[in-house]
């Protein structure tokens, strides 16, 4: 399977998910959100580029969550939580897998 085709089952799996601490609603949103920076961001980018930018995505999106916690922003950091774990599951699709491997990244 190709990665658009994992991000699009696992986008219909996590569709109903619910951590119970935000909006459902928000939290949904959230995660589409977050496919549609990962579909957006395949569909431009070189395998090479597309591993480099995500694992600068989750420098940065790490970075925010740990601020969100460390000044108590107790809302922020849920919803830095629920992307966080989206674009973990992302990164660990096969087709990602994959494409670190062939660029000895594995």
């Amino acid at each position: 399977m190709n990665f658009l085709d994992e991000l699009r089952e696992l986008s219909k799996q996590a569709s109903n998910l619910s951590r119970g601490k935000i909006d459902i609603n928000i939290e949904r949103k959230i995660r589409e959100n977050v496919f549609e920076i990962m579909e957006e961001l395949y569909g431009n980018a070189t395998p090479a580029n597309f591993i480099k930018t995500t694992k600068l995505m989750y420098r940065d999106w790490s970075q925010s969550y740990s601020e969100d916690i460390r000044f108590g922003r107790d809302e922020d950091a849920d919803k830095a939580m629920i992307k966080l774990s989206i674009f973990e599951w992302i990164v660990s699709l096969p087709s990602v897998q994959e494409m670190r491997s062939s660029l000895g990244e594995g």
